[in-house]
């Protein structure tokens, strides 16, 4: 049985990817925003602690954040692309 991690499960996206996953087959593990919030000053130990603690085969990102021209620039920055560099700087 593979562990999947869906970071962002609570979004539209994250929920339709669950729906899709073959239950029987995989064990979803969901992590969400009151988990695990990336704009907190440890969110890559906490994300580093969370991966070493249950060894994800499958890591599907949905963390996203859209906002229109009035938005913080750097929020936007950091909850688009902050996540997927700490899963690189992990595996790598």
């Amino acid at each position: 049985m593979k562990k999947v991690l869906v970071m962002g499960a609570n979004s539209t996206l994250g929920k339709s990817i669950i729906k899709y996953i073959d239950k029987n087959k995989n064990k979803i593990i969901e992590l969400n925003r009151k988990q695990l919030n990336c704009l907190s000053s440890d969110f890559e130990y906490k994300l580093f602690k969370f991966l070493k603690n249950n060894k994800p085969n499958i890591i599907i990102n949905c963390i996203g954040f859209f906002d229109l021209n009035n938005g913080d620039f750097n929020k936007l920055i950091k909850i688009n692309i902050l996540p997927s560099w700490t899963l690189v700087k992990y595996f790598f």
